[in-house]
């Protein structure tokens, strides 16, 4: 039996291989075919047979288990950074209190973090720190978890729906502003 399969995949040609990688992605047998180099006019009786053979099926299962784990990897990968906006807090950023208010050195934050920041900027009237969407990414994490149901929330057009952007402006209070 294994001498069988063995010269069973032996008999499996590249362009037979190239079929298998195509259609594991696409999912289109006569397009794969014609992809993997098999004339337009044969693509469909080629694509049928390849479709019976057993090895093919077995390599088009072994690249499609691959590519599952991969998009799984990237999937988990996507959460993390999601949920790092999500989950970020102010007080990661900044300190403040009776004293004023202090933004806390960049080299010190954790770099999973900082990925919320979006924008930092300074002019005259101070420093200004601008957090990704947290409202955004909550719901955007919740999608993917499968927990989201924006008829129930009240979805994008609900009137009571919390402003999705947040900045902070620190001001030094020792400067004179303009507008004061």
């Amino acid at each position: 039996m294994a001498a069988k399969k063995r010269a069973e995949k032996a008999s499996v040609t590249a362009k037979a291989l190239r079929f298998a990688e195509h259609f594991a992605i696409s999912g289109r047998v006569e397009e794969s075919a014609v992809a993997a180099g098999y004339s337009k006019g044969s693509a469909r009786v080629r694509a049928y047979a390849l479709m019976q053979n057993p090895l093919i099926i077995d390599e088009i299962a072994r690249l499609r288990s691959q590519v599952s784990e991969k998009a799984t990897l990237e999937l988990a990968q996507v959460v993390r950074e999601v949920s790092a906006i999500a989950f970020a807090d102010l007080r990661d950023f900044v300190e403040w209190g009776p004293k004023g208010i202090r933004i806390k050195d960049s080299a010190t934050l954790d770099p999973v973090k900082g990925r919320a920041v979006v924008e930092v900027k300074q002019n005259r009237e101070g420093v200004s720190i601008k957090l990704a969407d947290k409202v955004k990414s909550l719901e955007q994490l919740m999608r993917m978890l499968g927990a989201f149901d924006p008829k129930r929330v009240g979805g994008e057009n609900d009137p009571d729906r919390v402003p999705t952007s947040v900045t902070v402006d620190v001001v030094d209070a020792s400067v004179p502003r303009a507008d004061a």
